[in-house]
């Protein structure tokens, strides 16, 4: 095959999905200082007690499960479109429940004092068990989308909330209180859930082999940490992801792609001939 029709069907494909991407996703690349609502929780919270030297006090009874707010990552003013889903990686500080829009700052990746091996091992968490991953992004096409949406599981969103705190503030990869001195720790009365948080635990594993196709977004209050998160922040910080959706898919659709390449190829034979008879 001549080289010069590939050339001339790849270009204008990859910038057209540039441009879906550019619309779609948080820039994986960019830190952003601006504003962050919290809402509340996207499902019903779950009550445990977290134990351990991470947590004040060596205890605290919490409601685990996912938020819900907005971020003006566009910097143009708290929109619609503004709209995402997060999880609480600090249980030092609060989250401003007031409905405020408190100044936050969003970088790319899970920053210091965590490591690449913990956001590694987030990612394979999120890659496994996050629900409908391909959807790639919390708000498309004038609405909410349902990217990470446990819909009425509160139960599911409550042990994803706890296999990230364990990773983050342990990385031990085990809740367990019988014999455990470590960080972190959790119980509840829903014996359901933390059994379902272990699990998700011990599918992630240790080690630092990342799950491709997710970004990762740490939202820290007033701005950039430079030391321990908890001594540096006044409220909660937190995190949020995005997906690559061409890296999560196995199996490509070729339709579309062939049908735009034939259309843009029948405009470039009609362009053609019409400048021949114009000559």
């Amino acid at each position: 095959m001549n080289k010069g029709w590939v050339g001339f069907c790849a270009a204008p494909l990859y910038f057209v999905a540039s441009l879906v991407l550019a619309d779609a996703f948080f820039n994986p690349a960019a830190t952003v200082t601006s504003t962050l609502t919290w809402n509340g929780f996207s499902n019903s919270a779950v009550t445990a007690n977290i134990t351990g030297t991470a947590v004040p006090g060596g205890s605290l009874n919490i409601n685990a499960g996912q938020f819900f707010g907005f971020f003006d990552g566009d910097q143009n003013g708290l929109a619609a479109d503004d709209f995402f889903r997060f999880f609480c990686v600090d249980v030092v500080d609060r989250a401003d429940t007031t409905g405020t829009a408190d100044p936050y700052t969003r970088t790319p990746g899970v920053v210091p004092p965590f490591s690449a091996t913990q956001s590694a091992q987030l990612t394979r968490l999120f890659n496994q068990f996050y629900p409908n991953p391909t959807t790639a992004t919390y708000f498309s096409g004038g609405s909410q989308t349902n990217f990470g949406d446990f819909g009425a599981n509160a139960q599911a969103s409550a042990a994803f909330q706890l296999a990230i705190l364990d990773i983050v503030l342990d990385n031990d990869m085990n809740l367990s209180t019988a014999g455990n001195a470590g960080a972190f720790n959790a119980t509840s009365p829903n014996g359901a859930m933390i059994a379902q948080a272990q699990t998700e635990l011990n599918a992630v594993g240790p080690g630092s082999t990342v799950a491709p196709g997710w970004n990762l977004f740490t939202f820290t209050s007033g701005g950039p940490p430079t030391g321990p998160l908890a001594v540096t922040v006044p409220f909660q910080t937190f995190i949020s992801v995005e997906t690559v959706p061409t890296l999560l898919e196995t199996t490509p659709e070729p339709g579309t792609p062939l049908l735009l390449c034939a259309a843009l190829l029948a405009f470039w034979a009609v362009t053609a001939r019409r400048r021949r008879q114009l000559l």
